[in-house]
């Protein structure tokens, strides 16, 4: 299992048929509460990323994960301090769930990525384009899906 940063739940709702997109993928991809957090208060702004997630977790193609509270001060270091050297709340929990979980984590943010590189050198870090590049959805059946004209781009 992974974990995705709200970046990438927007992409994957942005093609219309992140449905699909994670069925192929072949297991369910995770969203910490505050990624999550994020995605909900775009409501107010008119995004419709949280709709899409909403109907992914109904699905059971997504599992909402709350950070461990031994993670409490590794995810303030990444969200405290100098802003050229911290991220935002729902990358940090990404990054940190990724990191104790010792899984892959999906973000779209270059910021993000360069310091994961820097405070979790054994973490891989990946993008929404990994993810559709990966093997199982870059197989036969998901050349069939990503080529319908569910894709938004």
């Amino acid at each position: 299992m992974a974990v995705a940063d709200a970046s990438v739940w927007i992409n994957l709702a942005a093609t219309g048929c992140a449905d699909k997109i994670l069925k192929l993928y072949g297991g369910p991809l995770e969203i910490t509460q505050t990624a999550l957090a994020e995605l909900e208060r775009g409501r107010a702004k008119g995004r419709q990323a949280a709709d899409e997630v909403a109907t992914l977790l109904h699905l059971g193609l997504m599992h909402v994960v709350d950070l461990d509270p031994q993670d409490a001060d590794l995810f303030l270091s990444l969200v405290a301090g100098d802003a050229a050297q911290t991220l935002d709340d729902g990358e940090a929990a990404t990054l940190v769930h990724a990191h104790r979980v010792s899984t892959t984590a999906f973000i779209d943010e270059r910021k993000a990525t360069s310091l994961a590189a820097v405070r979790f050198p054994g973490l891989l870090v990946a993008s929404t384009v990994d993810l559709l590049l990966s093997p199982p959805c870059a197989a036969g059946s998901a050349k069939r899906f990503l080529a319908m004209p569910c894709m938004a781009l």
